[in-house]
């Protein structure tokens, strides 16, 4: 459901409202981004889709697992804080022509960064590239546990 207050206007299904719900989101959440704009700002430069996304969003741990749609569920965190250092995403950015900004990871396993290009398209990130689509659709995309769609491969 669309609430007042949320950024985005879009429905999202009932199930994904009970995790985002469970993870501390709720409608008109705002949180502070410069904390993030500024420590990060030696290695990315916040553009506004990040801030967007990270300000109704930022924080959270999404605490899922279990089968998906299309694949199992993992948890993650959208913390832009887990992408310093990385210098994948400035490789990917200047592959993919876009800019790219970590906006979190998943919590298990390889270290899989999320990212979030200026046109609110949102990235699955390893030695490969591959896309969830445009936000919000895509943070449903990614809690209900479809694949994301591969774009590059490493170089």
């Amino acid at each position: 459901m669309t609430h007042p207050g949320q950024k985005y206007p879009y429905r999202f299904p009932a199930e994904v409202l009970e995790i985002l719900s469970a993870a501390g989101w709720k409608p008109g959440r705002h949180v502070d981004v410069e904390p993030w704009r500024s420590g990060l700002a030696d290695d990315f430069s916040m553009h506004d889709a990040a801030a967007r996304f990270l300000a109704e969003f930022g924080g959270l741990f999404v605490n899922i697992d279990g089968p998906g749609v299309q694949k199992a569920r993992e948890a993650f965190e959208l913390d832009p804080m887990r992408g310093v250092g990385d210098d994948r995403l400035g490789e990917w950015s200047a592959e993919l022509g876009r800019s790219l900004f970590p906006v979190g990871e998943f919590s298990y396993g390889y270290p899989f960064l999320l990212a979030v290009d200026e046109t609110g398209e949102l990235y699955h990130v390893l030695d490969s590239l591959a896309t969830y689509g445009p936000l919000p659709r895509a943070l449903e995309k990614l809690i209900l546990g479809y694949r994301a769609r591969p774009l590059l491969e490493d170089f």
